[in-house]
């Protein structure tokens, strides 16, 4: 990765030119931008007929306030399409190109500020403000977050299919305080916790009678097999137990 005042990428221009102007007022338009200061810059440019040198100096200040957030996304905007004029990026680009995808995909104002950080290291780094470390301690810090916002949202995950679980057994009147997790698995089946005739209609219970179980023997194991499946889990390691009941739940209302 170099940097070089010669491969300066997606640096708007620092005066206020027409085009400019004009593009901002589009940008605040299609995105619906009302705040205060937005609007009074509107106003000072318009009554300017999109022309800096007619700005009172008032004026300038508030407008150069509210376009900042749009030159920010112009960065990021502008260093994108001249990273697509490359076949090979490095670790940054890569990753920035990679997070420019998703916020196409879902607007997340979170993803956008990381985008913009990313562009003002990422040009600093070419204007040789910065230096490599710079950028490999920012994404280090950047995937320590998402790590943790990952875990975050797979232990919200599992503390709502738990919920979902433990509502169900409660429409049961089932007492769970002293269950286990295997236990109100069978409960889930059986509230009175003995055989009924629902089991031996089950696929398991059947597939039990034809590798050659005794019907006796098949009744005994069965609950063994439902406790087996709590060791099974997706890739995002969460119990497939939970998963198919709340599936069931949903389908069968």
């Amino acid at each position: 990765m170099q940097n070089s005042e010669s491969k300066k990428r997606g640096r708007p221009a620092l005066l206020l030119n027409k085009a400019e102007l004009i593009a901002y007022i589009e940008y605040v338009k299609k995105h619906n931008v009302r705040d205060q200061v937005t609007q009074n810059a509107v106003h000072e440019i318009q009554a300017s007929q999109f022309e800096m040198q007619n700005l009172s100096p008032t004026a300038l200040v508030i407008v150069k306030q509210a376009i900042k957030p749009f030159r920010e996304l112009q960065k990021v905007e502008l260093l994108y399409q001249e990273l697509l004029k490359s076949a090979s990026h490095d670790f940054f680009e890569k990753k920035f190109v990679e997070l420019y995808h998703q916020y196409q995909k879902t607007s997340e104002d979170q993803t956008l500020n990381i985008l913009k950080t990313m562009a003002t290291q990422y040009l600093r780094f070419k204007d040789n403000k910065a230096d490599e470390n710079s950028l490999k301690l920012y994404l280090s810090q950047l995937e320590k977050k998402e790590n943790k916002a990952k875990r975050n949202a797979d232990n919200k995950k599992k503390f709502e299919l738990g919920g979902a679980l433990l509502a169900l057994l409660k429409t049961k009147n089932i007492d769970v305080t002293q269950l286990t997790a295997a236990q109100m698995i069978r409960a889930i089946f059986n509230e009175d916790m003995h055989f009924n005739l629902a089991n031996c209609n089950t696929i398991i219970f059947q597939e039990m009678l034809n590798v050659g179980l005794s019907d006796t023997k098949a009744k005994t194991l069965f609950p063994v097999v439902l406790d087996r499946l709590i060791d099974y889990k997706d890739e995002d390691g969460l119990p497939i137990y939970l998963k198919e009941i709340i599936q069931t739940m949903a389908q069968n209302g």
